[in-house]
């Protein structure tokens, strides 16, 4: 819910800048669809009440790391997708949640799954402990060793 509102509070200005800084002509139908199915920019108050209950959120998250240096968790609810498959930008609550907090976080392959696709593994830690994600991704990786490629 907070990202949703913080997605279209500009009314997908924001969207529209970083598809312009990075030369992207042409963004994926999902990302498209969503820049021509806009609603309305939210109010200042709404927009007042989002930013409070985000900050609630990023505190509430950060309690989690008094009793742990990371926390691993899936990528994504499903495997990589071939590129001609369509997304579906629900399936990423797990990285949106920690993209909220604005923390280190690493992704790591983990496996592979019946197509030979890759199974992503997520490494987050608390503010400024990069060195935390980038140590057991490091680790994590020695154990798994290398995997094939994809079977396209």
């Amino acid at each position: 819910m907070i990202y949703g509102h913080l997605m279209r509070a500009d009314d997908g200005e924001m969207v529209e800048a970083l598809l312009e800084e990075n030369n992207t002509h042409s963004p994926s139908p999902e990302v498209a669809a969503i820049l021509e199915n806009r609603g309305r920019p939210i109010a200042a108050r709404e927009f007042a009440q989002v930013i409070s209950l985000w900050h609630s959120y990023q505190s509430s998250m950060l309690s989690l790391f008094n009793d742990f240096d990371v926390l691993i968790c899936p990528v994504n609810a499903h495997t990589a997708i071939l590129h001609e498959q369509q997304e579906d930008f629900l399936a990423y609550t797990y990285t949106a949640a920690y993209n909220l907090t604005g923390w280190p976080g690493l992704v790591i392959r983990a496996g592979t799954d019946g197509k030979g696709l890759p199974i992503g593994l997520q490494i987050l830690a608390a503010p400024f402990r990069e060195d935390h994600c980038l140590a057991m991704g490091q680790w994590l990786e020695e154990q798994l060793g290398e995997f094939p490629g994809p079977n396209l």
